[in-house]
């Protein structure tokens, strides 16, 4: 399932939360899996390392695949990487 901007604004209004958003209406109006939040995870942890200069050439080829794969669409692409730089202020 790719992730979709719908998602990513849902993540971003818990602060990466699971348990905040499940306990929100949020979690009746957008859907989310609990496989796709531990993604966005992930991923923003990965691009977050990258960012810090603490990832190796490998481990940022290997999170573009991963980025490509879950989330196709340039604009999600795009959204995600924005929403990784604003979660270090959480």
């Amino acid at each position: 399932m790719a992730i979709t901007l719908e998602q990513l604004h849902a993540y971003e209004a818990c602060h990466g939360d699971i348990d905040g958003w499940s306990r929100s209406n949020l979690a009746q109006s957008r859907p989310h899996s609990g496989e796709n939040w531990t993604l966005l995870d992930e991923l923003i942890m990965g691009l977050c390392s990258e960012a810090s200069g603490y990832a190796s050439s490998r481990f940022s080829v290997e999170l573009r695949k991963r980025i490509d794969q879950a989330a196709p669409d340039p604009n999600v692409q795009r959204e995600l990487r924005e929403l990784a730089k604003r979660s270090a202020n959480w």
